[in-house]
């Protein structure tokens, strides 16, 4: 299972994410659900560094990545509840294969 994890500040704009794990809903190469995930977060982070000039702090290896958002703003907070959004909705079409946290740091 995925699990995606979001990490908020106490008045709600997101922090930072992680992703890890894996799907399990078929083969490597195949597997739907890992596409979805992997392609939505570097759709989300290729458009905060590259159109809205967001910092962050990246960490990546296989089947994890953490992101930081070093410098909060609107349009980084807006485009990253769009990011938990759609993982939402991803998971609850495939509940035993990605799980979303949100959980205040």
């Amino acid at each position: 299972m995925i699990k995606a994890e979001f990490f908020t500040t106490e008045s709600g704009s997101i922090k930072s994410f992680r992703i890890k794990g894996h799907s399990g809903y078929s083969d490597f190469g195949s597997d739907i659900v890992c596409a979805s995930v992997s392609s939505s977060v570097m759709l989300a982070v290729n458009t905060a560094v590259e159109f809205f000039e967001v910092k962050l702090s990246l960490d990546v290896e296989e089947g994890d990545i953490k992101c930081g958002i070093r410098e909060i703003s609107s349009e980084s907070d807006r485009l990253f509840k769009s990011l938990m959004s759609h993982l939402c909705e991803v998971s609850k079409e495939f509940p035993k294969n990605l799980k979303v946290v949100l959980s205040s740091v």
